[in-house]
């Protein structure tokens, strides 16, 4: 069980984190690499060079050598994790923000793959959190670093965001490609945490380019965590369905759309959603996406027999949690729900109801899964 807290509660809230639970655990980046890599001749190299950023990079990395450790010739990737591994450097950098360390990993992985041959393969492990772990901007750090606090700040969506990343930097949007050249074969493999998986905004994109040296493979993503949450509640014998449309707008107006299924559901019936809401960040709390879009559902299921929950699948919701879990009782008088979302301040609402889901860094980034059931 991934969910670290999941003893804390009972059904229907437990049945809830089991199905959450079978959805991430899908979606492991580790086990993900070791079934694809195996798919892709490699004998035909001489060297083979590992590079990633990301989230999910250093459990990659790690799935990676698990199979092919014997044949890798060196390799860096950025994580927000420190692991030891025997042929792939991991370093530790910073994330949602950059830094001057993030900097220096990214040259390191620029020296790594600069001047490489036709008999040389890239491997290049890729996956959300990417954007900010591989940074090498064009302008001072300051201000790149003030320009991104305002970006994910703004309430736009990461194709925004990301779009307007790639202007100031000097690997983003195919740049990296383009440094390791024609020469050597790439191949990507791809955790998308980007609805619809746009090669080009996961991770900004460095390495997808039109250049005949590269292979995409996107490895998972939000759609294969859902279907085996589906597919666990049918396990259950559970009436289950997932919404056709994934949530990428302002949680605001998410809330309502949420709202509006969760009160056509019949006793026994379960919804999953998935995708990846905005806030905007007009307060001073602390809070996540998914734990403000829990808050602003309580008003709106109250005295009904519904529990929701909904998660980061990186376990880290802007927060040390993942995200929440609300039902018809979660409404209290004794707490201004109002004050709490005026603040974006979920966070402290959730610790003092103790309804945070807590997994720690699952080590993959799929975007949210969310699920409303009817009891």
């Amino acid at each position: 069980m991934l969910i670290k807290n999941y003893n804390n509660f009972t059904n229907p809230q437990s049945l809830l984190l089991k199905l959450i639970n079978s959805g991430i655990k899908e979606v492991l980046p580790k086990k993900l690499v070791e079934e694809q890599i195996k798919k892709i001749k490699i004998n035909k190299f001489n060297n083979i060079y590992v590079i990633g950023f990301g989230k999910a990079s250093s459990d990659m990395a790690s799935g990676l050598e698990k199979i092919i450790g014997d044949k890798i010739t060196k390799g860096i990737v950025i994580d927000t994790v420190k692991k030891k591994l025997k042929k792939i450097t991991v370093i530790k950098g910073t994330h949602p923000l950059p830094s001057q360390t993030n900097v220096n990993a990214t040259k390191k992985i620029i020296q790594l793959v600069s001047s490489l041959s036709w008999d040389d393969l890239v491997i290049c492990l890729v996956s959300g959190g990417g954007s900010s772990l591989l940074c090498y901007p064009k302008i001072s750090l300051k201000d790149y670093i003030k320009k991104n606090k305002q970006l994910l700040h703004s309430g736009l969506s990461i194709q925004a965001v990301n779009k307007q990343r790639k202007k100031y930097s000097n690997v983003k949007g195919g740049k990296l490609a383009k440094i390791i050249g024609t020469k050597p074969m790439i191949i990507n493999l791809i955790l998308s945490d980007v609805i619809g998986d746009p090669l080009d905004v996961i991770a900004s994109g460095p390495t997808i380019s039109k250049q005949k040296n590269i292979m995409n493979v996107v490895i998972g993503n939000n759609t294969k965590a859902l279907k085996a949450v589906h597919q666990k509640a049918i396990e259950l014998r559970l009436k289950s369905k997932i919404y056709p449309k994934p949530l990428t707008r302002n949680v605001a107006i998410e809330s309502l759309r949420i709202s509006r299924e969760l009160r056509k559901l019949k006793k026994g019936q379960l919804i999953i959603f998935g995708g990846e809401t905005t806030v905007v960040v007009k307060g001073r709390g602390k809070g996540g996406r998914n734990q403000e879009l829990c808050l602003r559902l309580i008003n709106k299921i109250k005295n009904k027999n519904i529990v929701f929950a909904a998660v980061a699948t990186d376990g880290i919701d802007n927060t040390p949690v993942a995200g929440a879990i609300i039902d018809g009782n979660s409404y209290n008088t004794k707490f201004d729900i109002n004050s709490y979302i005026k603040n974006n301040d979920s966070y402290s609402f959730f610790k003092k109801t103790k309804s945070h889901i807590i997994t720690g860094k699952t080590g993959t980034n799929v975007c949210d899964i969310m699920v409303g059931f009817k009891y």
